[in-house]
């Protein structure tokens, strides 16, 4: 239980860890650098007449469980619950630049698949990277993406985001798997109480992750940070395993009531240089 600062390392060890993190850090300086010098030219290559918009939705008709893929360059995501009695599965309002796809693998059955995913916008390479901190310095907070869902389908969440930030309060939705990749930016979860047993996995390049965990529910975490903390401080977590020929850190960390056969959370978490913060609700 405690915080972890994983950036120290072990004695024997210091220099490897060293070495082995200075890219993380070069990378970082990299994208510091790149960002400041488009901001200056953002307002010449960036017009608002870019941005566009979309909503979409899913009715609820015959629909009896919904796997979602959310993929985006850079912006917001909000997730929240739609209310009670709703007629829809899935509400989205997306404000975005570029080009946004979306599909549905099998619509009609009653495991539905979704895939809403911006497709032409900062990816490719330094070009990319370059417009990527374009995008940003030009009104991030103009770029969201609110989706809701029905509490009573039991969803199937993936989310891929280049850079932003991600407010995702899932504490009333009925969570049957949840992946999150974030190359860079904020992430803040609230995780639902497992009516089954369901898995979290969650990779993060760099920035700030906090998850709030259930209350009395059992919870497991497998989790690595190379450069960084893993603060477990007000999650009523114990650690139950640590790799200390790891770079960084490697360990398992469970709440004092798990118990694989009743329902629980598994979380799996890989992060590069950034802070991961665990609390419960």
């Amino acid at each position: 239980m405690g915080r972890v600062e994983v950036y120290k390392g072990k004695r024997s060890g210091a220099g490897c860890v060293w070495i082995l993190a200075i890219p993380a850090f070069l990378i970082l300086a990299v994208v510091c650098c790149v960002g400041t010098v488009s901001i200056g030219i953002a307002g010449d290559m960036i017009d608002e007449e870019d941005l566009k918009e979309a909503s979409y939705e899913i009715t609820l008709d015959g629909v009896r469980s919904l796997e979602a893929n959310l993929a985006l360059d850079i912006g917001s995501i909000t997730i929240n619950q739609l209310p009670d009695n709703v007629g829809t599965v899935m509400e989205a309002d997306i404000d975005y630049i570029g080009q946004l796809d979306y599909s549905e693998a099998n619509p009609g059955e009653p495991n539905r698949i979704v895939s809403i995913t911006q497709s032409e916008s900062t990816r490719g390479g330094l070009v990319g990277l370059i417009n990527l901190f374009q995008i940003s310095s030009w009104q991030n907070s103009e770029l969201r993406w609110n989706v809701d869902f029905n509490p009573d389908v039991p969803l199937d969440l993936s989310i891929d985001s280049s850079a932003g930030q991600l407010d995702l309060n899932l504490t009333a939705l009925t969570l049957t798997g949840l992946n999150i990749d974030l190359a860079a930016g904020e992430l803040r979860l609230q995780l639902p109480p497992p009516v089954e047993s369901y898995a979290v996995t969650l990779d993060s390049s760099a920035g700030y992750v906090s998850i709030t965990l259930p209350r009395n529910v059992p919870v497991r975490i497998d989790g690595e940070q190379t450069v960084g903390t893993i603060d477990t401080d007000d999650a009523n977590l114990n650690q139950i395993s640590r790799d200390e020929g790891a770079v960084g850190v490697r360990g398992v960390w469970q709440t004092p009531n798990f118990d694989e056969s009743a329902p629980h959370i598994t979380i799996t978490y890989t992060g590069s240089a950034g802070e991961l913060d665990l609390v419960h609700e």
